[in-house]
């Protein structure tokens, strides 16, 4: 169940990655938006704290927001300490 909750949050954190490359039309289809809507409330909360210690990375021509890459590898790290526990106090 551990495995499970966190592979979801990883998910939306790729899916808000990728969707930070397109520009999804407001009046466009419905479900798209709606998606969009959901990934990012569901991740907006976890991403905030590490965009408060992480800054923006400049290439010139525009900036990289690492956040979401340093979120998933902490969600990781979390993800394997509980289910470490999980298995020792079952073991």
């Amino acid at each position: 169940m551990i495995d499970v909750f966190f592979n979801i949050l990883k998910l939306f954190l790729i899916a808000r990655i990728i969707l930070s490359y397109f520009s999804i039309n407001p009046y466009g289809k419905p479900w798209l938006v709606q998606l969009k809507r959901v990934i990012y409330r569901v991740t907006e909360p976890i991403l905030l704290p590490f965009r408060s210690i992480i800054p923006l990375v400049n290439l010139g021509g525009g900036y990289i927001d690492l956040s979401p890459l340093v979120a998933i590898i902490v969600l990781g790290f979390i993800q394997g300490i509980l289910i470490n526990l999980v298995r020792q106090g079952l073991g």
